[in-house]
């Protein structure tokens, strides 16, 4: 089994591949953004938690949290991706 490192490595093309400048910039703007993202996510699932005290409404919330959750983190890794092959 491969760590998360060496799939890391496989997807960017290994070691020896390097960015440019701007790939660069291009990827921690799109970590900034995914970051800002989930922390209005998060922002946002606290409130609709604190708004219901009913077991189903807040498990269905917090399963709706994990969703939009993997949704934003899987677009930021895409956007990621596109921007390393260039």
């Amino acid at each position: 089994m491969k760590s998360a490192i060496e799939l890391a490595m496989e997807r960017s093309g290994g070691e020896n591949r390097k960015l440019s400048d701007e790939q660069k910039k291009g990827i921690a703007e799109v970590r900034s953004k995914t970051a800002a993202k989930l922390a209005q996510e998060e922002i946002m699932f606290r409130e609709a938690l604190s708004k219901t005290s009913n077991p189903a409404e807040r498990d269905d919330i917090t399963e709706r949290y994990s969703a939009d959750i993997r949704k934003i983190e899987a677009k930021g890794e895409e956007e990621i991706e596109r921007i390393r092959k260039g």
